[in-house]
């Protein structure tokens, strides 16, 4: 049995992560933890906004815990309508990733919504609180669509680095159940060479969880390959590591991930060590 968070904030229920849920529990029974976080302080970040009279803010608080209150309860009913054993973690009044943080620590996996998540707060996506929950989690994050359908596809973005191969390790460790899915390993870099790097130990670790594996080098640039691969692999699965890089790092590289996001066309695993 695996112990899953499900994270949500406001009336933002993640349905399409959920019908993932809905499929492991096929393979095995699992606890699912809905994570309820509530939205941020706005008084904190813009000051003055509530400075005519409290009722502004009142309103807002009322709102926002009528909508938590709603999410839960369709949590709950849908954990029962499918058998589903579940915990209810509400979080502190304001938003605060350490909370979320701390409920990652005690798990197996975080899953969330690639459209829904943070949306009332910040409307770029991934948004900053997204980045937050992904950089800050301590166990894999699984982000998916909300028209999800289930996959056919695994695609592993290898860069040769140490972090891709720590996802892989931690989807193989998660899910043994899904060794005979078509699986690719990717590899993008503008050159001329069709190396592959590390090449015999990449196959010589990942030939021994997947029974249907073939290898791909890519003459493109991370972010030209997959704005057009999203559009054409939308039954996929795509593992990656490459969130675990913070600071301006992030700024500058972080275009690979975002940009699938972005999209919300497919299922997306991340995990850093």
């Amino acid at each position: 049995m695996k112990k899953i968070i499900i994270a949500s904030d406001g009336n933002n229920f993640p349905k399409g992560a959920f019908e993932f849920i809905k499929e492991l529990q096929q393979h095995e029974p699992v606890l699912l933890v809905g994570a309820f976080l509530h939205s941020l302080n706005f008084e904190e970040f813009i000051p003055g906004v509530f400075a005519m009279g409290a009722g502004p803010a009142a309103r807002f608080m009322q709102e926002e815990k009528a909508d938590l209150e709603k999410c839960i309860r369709l949590f709950e009913e849908t954990c029962q309508r499918n058998g589903i054993e579940y915990r209810v973690h509400e979080e502190s009044n304001n938003w605060n990733i350490n909370d979320l943080a701390k409920e990652t620590r005690f798990a197996d996996l975080m899953v969330m919504s690639e459209e829904l998540f943070c949306t009332g707060m910040n409307m770029t996506e991934p948004n900053v609180f997204m980045q937050q929950a992904i950089h800050k989690s301590e166990c894999p994050v699984m982000l998916f669509p909300e028209n999800y359908i289930p996959f056919n596809k695994i695609i592993i973005a290898y860069d040769g680095k140490k972090e891709s191969m720590f996802a892989l390790k931690q989807f193989c460790c998660l899910f043994p159940q899904l060794k005979d899915v078509e699986t690719k390993i990717v590899y993008s870099k503008a050159e001329g060479s069709d190396d592959i790097p590390d090449m015999v130990y990449i196959e010589e670790y990942a030939g021994r969880h997947f029974t249907n594996l073939t290898f791909e080098k890519l003459h493109l640039k991370g972010k030209e390959y997959f704005e057009s691969w999203t559009k054409e692999n939308n039954d996929s699965l795509i593992i990656s590591g490459s969130y675990s890089r913070s600071g301006i790092s992030v700024s500058l590289n972080k275009s690979f991930v975002d940009g699938i996001i972005r999209e919300h066309r497919v299922p997306l695993f991340i995990a850093h060590s």
